[in-house]
């Protein structure tokens, strides 16, 4: 018995003392705990403060001007909105992890040089990395130093183009509702909402194309009628990432006024499941050419409502992130995500969201629906809600998925 105790706490002893030399040989996580930004007639410095020294490695990009940085074993505590940042030449900063490792990702709203020095103080435990970012078209001569940096992040430029060379582009399929002899809803001063959507479609089209590792398609490029399947069918021959439906909406009430942003609902999945499993030539589709054993209906039915789950969670994470973008330039109807069985969104593998501009049914929308400048405005909107959603979570295969160093996104938040 004495024998057994002995060798019971013997074993005790040794994993504890396993576990803390497990402990010892772990990376420590190094916490930013506060960003502290500074202006100057040149640009914005960006000082962080850390409990511990980091290593990085950045690159910078072009059209637009983006700097990112990977910060291995380090974990985001302060916010990224600082007041002293607006008004700068900073037009954006987006945050993601890969396991423990921080990406940051700087957008500029022209040319940028980038400084970064990592300081230690006195005290062992606090530690600073500060990112200089300074306006090309500033006057300040570059040290020698500055000077290799920028030839680096030059030369990363240099390979990531021929990254893209290798990757395909986000395809985002973009659909004007109505067309031809379905002129949609009419505004009281009568506008058709047919012609007010395709504008708006026409100038997402060029500033998505205008985006790097992004290419947009139009399910109708002119006024004429496409049936709901049609429109989706398009969507599916080009392959596409996502499918936006763009809309003006309508309403009994002349006051109602706002955009809104939709994905599919439960029900309108389980009748559009119901529809899939019903067209058999749409299986190996589905599945990425996969042979079932069997044609088996029940493993079917299992793995289209694994995807179409899927599809309707991303959905609802993108059409946030336009939501959030349209809640800037317009009067929201809806402050969250709708959702509802549109049979635009029923693709089962593609995020598909319907996007209601307005109400044309108002008569002040109806004037603002019809101004070039504020269908620029939508449209500008929408494709930054696109650009963030998908420079945090990029499809493997992709010019932004080989960018950012990653084929899965299953890491990120």
């Amino acid at each position: 018995m004495l024998s057994l105790l002995k060798s019971f706490f013997t074993g005790i002893i040794f994993l504890i003392l396993f576990n803390i030399a497990q402990a010892d040989a772990a990376p420590s996580i190094a916490i930013i705990s506060d960003l502290i930004a500074t202006q100057n007639p040149n640009g914005i410095n960006l000082k962080f403060k850390l409990n511990n020294h980091v290593d990085y490695q950045g690159f910078l990009l072009s059209n637009p001007s983006r700097f990112v940085i990977d910060i291995k074993n380090t974990q985001l505590n302060t916010s990224l909105d600082q007041p002293s940042m607006h008004h700068t030449h900073l037009r954006s900063i987006h945050s993601a992890y890969n396991k423990n490792n921080l990406r940051l990702v700087f957008e500029f709203k022209e040319a940028t040089k980038i400084k970064i020095t990592q300081l230690k103080s006195t005290n062992e435990r606090q530690h600073e990395l500060l990112l200089e970012f300074i306006k090309k078209s500033s006057n300040i001569l570059a040290s020698n130093a500055d000077k290799k940096l920028e030839a680096d992040l030059e030369d990363a430029i240099a390979k990531n183009t021929v990254k893209k060379q290798n990757s395909r582009d986000i395809i985002v399929a973009i659909d004007p509702g109505h067309g031809g002899y379905d002129p949609g809803a009419i505004g009281q001063g009568g506008t058709e909402e047919k012609y007010v959507v395709l504008a708006i479609a026409r100038e997402l089209e060029a500033l998505i194309n205008n985006e790097p590792g992004f290419h947009a398609v139009l399910t109708r490029r002119g006024d004429y009628f496409l049936p709901l399947r049609k429109r989706l069918a398009i969507a599916r021959h080009y392959k596409a990432d996502m499918l936006i439906a763009v809309h003006a909406d309508a309403y009994m009430n002349n006051e109602a006024r706002g955009a809104s942003v939709y994905s599919l609902s439960n029900r309108g999945a389980t009748s559009e499941a119901a529809h899939w499993l019903a067209e058999k030539e749409n299986h190996s589709e589905l599945l990425d050419g996969a042979k079932l054993i069997d044609d088996h209906s029940l493993l079917r039915s299992v793995l289209l409502n694994l995807q179409q789950t899927a599809t309707i969670g991303a959905s609802l994470q993108l059409g946030s992130c336009i939501l959030n973008y349209l809640g800037h330039c317009t009067k929201l109807h809806h402050n969250r995500m709708e959702q509802a069985a549109f049979v635009v969104l029923k693709s089962p593998d593609i995020s598909s969201l319907l996007v209601e501009t307005g109400f044309i049914s108002n008569k002040e929308e109806e004037k603002l629906l019809k101004k070039q400048t504020y269908q620029h405005q939508l449209a500008e909107a929408i494709t930054e809600g696109i650009k963030d959603y998908y420079h945090l979570k990029p499809p493997g295969g992709t010019f932004l998925s080989a960018l950012m160093g990653r084929e899965s996104n299953t890491n990120l938040f």
